[in-house]
C-alpha cells in the first residue's frame, strides 16, 4: 500500500509539472545567424513544408529542406549578402516550381533565386539601387497574371513595385515617394475592387496605397499617431465582409486592430499594451472556433503570445512560448501536415528557426 501511494504521488507531481510547463516547440535549425525572416512552402513537392530563411548576421539565404518532419537539411542559396532581411517564396516565372525573392539592408540589389527544377537555384538581380531594402512580398499588381515583387525600404521609406515583364526581366517604379521608414508591407485588395492594394507600416503611421488597377497608387492614411509602427497584417477580423488591419508598434509595444467600416474608414482598437518590442504580428483562427485570433512576437520578452478572440473582438492573451530569444519574425504554416496551422519563428538572439503548436493543440 505504501508503495502504491508513493507512485500515485509521483505520477500526480509529474502530471502537474507537464500541465504547467510551456511548450518548447520543435527546433528546425540553430545555425541561422541572426535569424530574421522565414517563408514556408513545399519546395521539393514531397508533401511537407520546407523553410526559406534569412540570416541578418551571417548574410546568408537558406533553404531548410524538410527530410522527415524532424530533420531539416540546410542549403545555402546565397551568401555575402550583408544584413539579409527578408525572404518570400512564389512561382515568379509560372513554371510550376517555387522560386524565392530576397532582400538585404546593406546590399544595393534585390534578388530572385530562380528554381531550376532540379532543386538548384540560380541568382538573378531584379533591381539595383540605393541600399536599405527591408521587406519583400509578391503579388500581381497590374492584373496580367504574373506575380510582381514589392519591396519596402527602412532607410528612406520607399516602396517599389518591380513589374514582372514575363520574359525574365523586371521594370521598377515607385509606389509612393520616399518618406520616413517603412518596416512592413502587406499586399491585399483592401477596397475590394478587384486589384491589389498595399498596406504599410510607416514608423509613425499606418498607410494604404490604393491601386487604380494599372499600378498607379493613391496614398491614404489609416493611423498617424503610432510611435514606431513595425508590422502589419490584413484580414477580415470582425467577419463583416471587409478587410481590417492588424498592426504592432516596435517601441511602445502596442498591438492595435483597425476596423474597416466598408468604406475604408478605419477605427482604432487596442488589443494589448505589451510593454515589449513587437516586430511581427499575424492573424489566423488559432483555436478553430470560427473567429480570427492574433499572434505576436514579443522580442525583448523572448515570447510568442496568442491573443484569443473570445467573440466581438475581445482578446485574451496566452503565452505560446517564452524561450525564443529576441524573436523577430513569425508566420503561420501547417508544419506537421495535420491540416492545422502552427507558428514558425525566426529568433534573432539564438540563431534559431523553430515551430510551435498553437490553440487547442498546445
Amino acid at each position: 500500500m505504501k508503495k502504491t501511494v508513493s507512485l500515485s504521488l509521483f505520477s500526480l507531481i509529474l502530471l502537474l509539472a507537464q500541465g504547467c510547463s510551456k511548450p518548447q516547440g520543435h527546433i528546425v535549425s540553430m545555425e541561422v545567424h541572426g535569424a530574421h525572416s522565414v517563408s514556408c512552402v513545399d519546395v521539393d513537392k514531397d508533401g511537407d513544408l520546407d523553410i526559406f530563411c534569412a540570416g541578418y548576421d551571417d548574410g546568408k539565404i537558406y533553404l531548410l529542406e524538410n527530410i522527415d518532419g524532424n530533420r531539416f537539411e540546410p542549403h545555402v542559396l546565397a551568401q555575402n549578402r550583408g544584413h539579409a532581411t527578408s525572404v518570400f517564396a512564389t512561382d515568379i516565372d509560372r513554371d510550376g516550381d517555387v522560386d524565392l525573392l530576397s532582400t538585404s539592408k546593406t546590399r544595393h540589389d534585390v534578388l530572385l533565386h530562380r528554381n531550376d527544377e532540379n532543386g538548384e537555384f540560380s541568382i538573378h538581380p531584379i533591381y539595383s539601387g540605393p541600399a536599405g531594402a527591408y521587406k519583400i512580398k509578391a503579388a500581381d499588381i497590374d492584373g496580367d497574371g504574373l506575380d510582381d515583387a514589392i519591396t519596402a525600404y527602412f532607410t528612406d521609406g520607399r516602396i517599389l513595385w518591380h513589374r514582372n515583364d514575363g520574359d525574365g526581366s523586371f521594370s521598377t517604379r515607385p509606389v509612393a515617394p520616399a518618406a520616413g521608414r517603412i518596416a512592413s508591407i502587406y499586399p491585399v485588395d483592401l477596397d475590394r475592387d478587384g486589384d491589389v492594394d498595399i498596406v504599410a507600416a510607416g514608423w509613425e503611421k499606418i498607410i494604404w496605397h490604393e491601386n487604380d488597377g494599372k499600378g498607379g497608387f493613391t496614398t491614404h492614411y489609416v493611423f498617424t499617431k503610432a510611435k514606431n509602427a513595425f508590422s502589419v497584417f490584413a484580414v477580415d477580423l470582425d467577419k463583416d465582409g471587409d478587410i481590417d488591419i492588424v498592426a504592432s508598434d516596435y517601441s511602445d509595444g502596442i498591438i492595435r486592430w483597425f476596423e474597416n467600416d466598408s468604406k475604408e474608414n478605419f477605427e482604432s482598437h487596442i488589443v494589448d499594451f505589451t510593454g515589449a518590442q513587437v516586430p511581427s504580428v499575424i492573424a489566423l483562427d488559432a483555436d478553430r472556433d470560427g473567429d480570427i485570433d492574433i499572434v505576436a512576437a514579443l522580442k525583448n520578452k523572448n515570447s510568442i503570445v496568442w491573443y484569443e478572440n473570445t467573440g466581438y473582438e475581445k482578446f485574451v492573451p496566452h503565452t505560446v512560448t517564452d524561450s525564443v530569444k529576441a524573436v523577430f519574425c513569425i508566420v503561420a504554416a501547417d508544419m506537421d501536415r495535420d491540416f492545422k496551422e502552427e507558428i514558425v519563428a525566426a529568433s534573432y538572439g539564438d540563431d534559431t528557426i523553430s515551430w510551435y503548436e498553437i490553440g487547442e493543440d498546445r
